[in-house]
């Protein structure tokens, strides 16, 4: 696996995501990487998108989404992981932290379908791109659409919802949570970078 370089500048998309999810990240590879944020770099060849990821992130502020892959691809570089396990046992521990603080009272005593139809709002605290909409709801599985997906980043989005929702459906008794994402389908671009729309089953037991 090799660190790709985002599209744009870093700062210069137009795709944001809130600071608690580069905070997540950094405070992860401070725990649980020896070298923390240092030997995480070492694996990023471009000088912004290291400059970027060493600048001090404030949870509720947005910033630039895209160097998020090749943060992550860097520490699952260092980890010595793939990048689809690394960054899904990372989104483990975030909706697991999540669910204990934030979405305490939100995913609280539901069933799992609708937990999952609540994952379409609880993404809107992320994100300022998109949109998560309910195809199909059922007692054992939902269909959703994700649209106005940056491409460049669903190499990281799948196994972070496959992470993810796995935990949210168990918590709310689904048993045997599976998730399966569709390649991803050109759906418009902004500013001149392409976007796309994933169509995602949730399924359990």
């Amino acid at each position: 696996m090799t660190v790709s370089p985002p599209p744009v500048p870093p700062g210069k998309s137009p795709f944001h995501v809130r600071g608690s999810t580069y905070l997540g990240v950094r405070s992860y590879i401070d725990e649980q990487i020896p070298g923390g944020l240092p030997a995480v770099l070492a694996h990023v060849p471009d000088e912004a998108v290291r400059a970027f990821a060493s600048q001090v992130f404030l949870p509720v502020a947005m910033y630039d989404v895209l160097p998020l892959r090749p943060i992550t691809e860097a520490t699952a570089l260092a980890e010595g992981m793939s990048y689809e396990e690394s960054v899904r046992g990372r989104a483990r521990i975030v909706a697991q932290r999540d669910i204990r603080g934030l979405y305490k009272l939100f995913f609280k005593a539901v069933s799992p379908a609708t937990a999952a139809e609540r994952l379409q709002r609880a993404s809107l605290r992320y994100f300022d791109f998109g949109e998560l909409e309910i195809l199909e709801k059922g007692a054992k599985r939902t269909l959703l659409v994700q649209k106005g997906m940056p491409r460049f980043l669903w190499p990281w989005y799948l196994p972070m919802i496959e992470g993810y929702t796995a935990v949210v459906l168990s918590i709310a008794g689904a048993r045997n949570p599976t998730t399966r994402v569709e390649p991803p389908r050109r759906d418009g671009e902004r500013e001149g970078l392409e976007t796309v729309s994933l169509r995602i089953e949730l399924a359990w037991s």
